[in-house]
């Protein structure tokens, strides 16, 4: 196997390394305490622990790896598919359908309106609401802890806590000489992604909490503009505070958010700008340009798609002009401080430099001509991160954001009406970055869907949460397109959108909405709740390096965190 796969899975050839010789079923590896211990699999789905590079070696070089398609990643979706056949066989030769219609009339031909003196009162349900949101929040609080504490060293977490960390304390921008001095353009994440981490940090100067801390923000800032949505179009605040912390989780590698990466704040800032537009048009222009400049650069393209849409559809010189200036007001701080704190040339440098990093990173797939367009698209395909992703995330990312088009463009007549012109800016918006990741991204980093992902998840909270959606139908495609996105009890995924499909089917027209937020709310925690995690230590939150208690910036602040 080739060498760099080997380094890519094991880490760094040790200097004195030699090649382990393998002579009987008997031999012993001997452990290293420097090497973290890491889960490989082969095909077949047999698993091993290695504890040092010579085991890893030896396991890799045999096809395991720790992200290894299984046979059982093949035989679960078959089995399932069959088992579904067997079921809507059986219900059919059980005449299934007529008896389920019966039910269904029996149903609906109860009087509900006579039980109107007995409804539970708001008193009651304020309290339900609030016993059931310290449960939820208890558990989620200990999930995220838990995923805090296990994910390893990741150095654009580093760099992106040390570099932001300067930026709220000194207005630098710098995360070591190493990476190109300060205000570098290799800073791809900005420090609004990192204000919940900094926070943390400047409390504790541990990394483990500042993971903790980031979702905090992360929840603060999707709540807060959640509510301020809501507020304007009258929209259940109840349900957008369950909903705000408890939907980050389900955003595919959700931990690029404890490290504090750029792409969920920023698209949180593109959604909520999206749904503000039609009201409060010039406080959605700055939070477009602030989620593009001071979280991800990369948010601009879903917004070109957006604006482009917009100005098609208005043909408004005027707004253009203005809007323009309003979106130059961020970016113009920004720049000032380049200005005076650049280390690379002037002003017109850094303008240069960040337009040649964008270009010829290799994420931009705008130097992939070595070959034809197809052969461009198989290559990248099997060199990149998507060979090594099971087929559960490679059939979600695929096909939910073409369902949530689908159901935008389905109902974007009443989308509009409730919300002013968005639905199809929301879908050249989720095209441009959906067709940009499949067919030019080389890299296919799963963190880059989260500018798609994010955008549907929190739109069909957005929608689901309005009268413009009341059909069955939508009603249940939501539901399963959210669970879907389930990470951890992923058999329960049939379930959970058979129980969704039999209640909202069932009950009068004037329940559905509610039913249908109720089994989302409860089933999303669920999984979280049901999920066997150690229990947190949460001192092990509190843990700090010696090495970094001067300062952040040093170069042994880094390597300590690395090597933890």
């Amino acid at each position: 196997m080739d060498t760099i796969e080997i380094e890519g899975i094991c880490g760094p050839t040790p200097v004195d390394f030699i090649e382990p010789n393998i002579t009987g079923s008997d031999y012993i590896f001997q452990n290293d305490p420097l090497f973290d211990p890491l889960n490989v699999y082969d095909f077949f789905g047999r698993g091993a622990t290695v504890n040092s590079f010579s085991e890893c070696f030896y396991y890799v070089n045999l096809g395991f790896s720790p992200d290894k398609v299984t046979i059982f990643d093949y035989l679960i979706p078959t089995i399932f598919t069959l088992a579904i056949g067997l079921f809507g066989f059986l219900l059919y030769k059980w005449n299934f359908k007529t008896k389920l219609i019966d039910l269904f009339s029996t149903i609906k031909k109860i009087d509900f309106k006579k039980y109107k003196n007995n409804r539970i009162t708001p008193k009651i349900l304020f309290s339900i609401f609030l016993i059931w949101s310290l449960i939820q929040y208890y558990f989620l609080f200990r999930y995220v802890s838990s995923k805090a504490l296990r994910i390893p060293s990741f150095i654009d977490e580093y760099n992106v806590i040390s570099s932001s960390y300067l930026f709220f304390t000194q207005l630098d921008f710098n995360a070591g000489g190493y990476l190109g001095g300060n205000y570098t353009v290799q800073l791809t994440s900005g420090p609004l992604s990192a204000l919940g981490g900094v926070i943390g940090w400047s409390l504790t100067e541990s990394f483990n909490f500042s993971r903790v801390s980031n979702f905090i923000w992360l929840f603060l800032l999707q709540f807060t503009l959640a509510f301020f949505i809501g507020k304007n179009f009258n929209l259940d605040k109840k349900f957008l505070f369950l909903t705000s912390g408890l939907f980050l989780i389900l955003i595919p590698w959700w931990q690029g958010g404890l490290y504090s990466l750029g792409e969920i704040p920023s698209t949180i800032l593109f959604v909520s700008a999206v749904f503000l537009f039609s009201k409060y048009r010039k406080t959605s222009i700055i939070l477009f340009s602030l989620g593009i400049f001071y979280a991800k650069i990369l948010t601009f393209l879903p917004f070109i798609a957006f604006y482009i849409v917009i100005a098609i559809y208005e043909r408004n010189l005027k707004n253009i002009v203005s809007d323009i200036i309003v979106f130059l007001i961020p970016i113009s701080f920004w720049l000032i401080l380049v200005s005076l704190k650049y280390e690379n040339g002037s002003l017109i440098d850094y303008l240069f430099n960040q337009f040649n990093f964008i270009t010829q990173h290799k994420a931009s797939g705008i130097n992939n001509t070595d070959y034809s367009f197809y052969e461009n698209f198989i290559n990248t395909l099997n060199d990149s991160e998507f060979s090594g992703w099971n087929i559960y995330e490679k059939i979600r990312l695929i096909l939910l954001p073409l369902a949530f088009i689908f159901l935008i463009f389905r109902n974007r007549v009443k989308i509009d009406k409730y919300f002013g012109f968005i639905s199809i800016p929301i879908i050249s918006s989720t095209l441009s970055i959906y067709f940009w990741f499949w067919l030019l991204n080389s890299t296919k980093w799963i963190r880059h869907t989260q500018h798609f992902t994010v955008l549907m998840i929190f739109s069909l909270v957005y929608i689901l949460n309005s009268n413009a959606i009341r059909n069955k139908f939508d009603l249940i495609l939501i539901n399963t397109i959210l669970f879907l996105l389930i990470d951890n009890n992923k058999e329960m995924i049939l379930f959970f959108v058979f129980i969704s499909f039999l209640i909202i089917t069932i009950l009068d027209k004037s329940y559905i909405k509610s039913a249908a937020k109720v089994i989302l709310v409860f089933f999303i925690a669920l999984d979280i709740i049901l999920v066997n995690e150690n229990i947190v230590v949460f001192e092990n939150l509190y843990q700090t390096y010696m090495n970094c208690e001067i300062t952040i910036l040093s170069e042994d602040c880094r390597i300590t965190y690395l090597g933890r």
